[in-house]
């Protein structure tokens, strides 16, 4: 005869939950690489914009052109570097959330 422990349901509740906090945290991980590469896009395409640009004559509507475009790539690395923090900040409330769920 097999012992069969008071709490087996819920432990079995609790590893669900800490199988399922640690798929979502998997995907977090993901998203916050792909976060990640985009922003080193960004900063690699504002890098060598004008890198590119420097050798060519251009008109001033050119340049301006080109130093709009260059302020959207800054504007839209701020915006992605501050989605990043706030991915940063779910993925250590979702680590936390592991850790307790552990550790009861």
């Amino acid at each position: 005869m097999k012992f069969k422990f008071r709490y087996d349901s819920v432990l079995a509740v609790k590893e669900l939950l800490i199988s399922e906090k640690e798929k979502e945290l998997r995907h977090l991980n993901v998203k916050i690489e792909k976060k990640k590469m985009l922003i080193q896009k960004l900063e690699d395409e504002n890098l060598h914009l004008f890198e590119r640009n420097a050798q060519r004559n251009m008109r001033s509507s050119e340049l301006r052109s080109l130093k709009n475009y260059q302020n959207y790539l800054i504007e839209k690395e701020k915006r992605e570097r501050e989605l990043l923090k706030t991915l940063m900040y779910q993925r250590e409330k979702l680590i936390a959330k592991i850790a307790e769920l552990s550790k009861d």
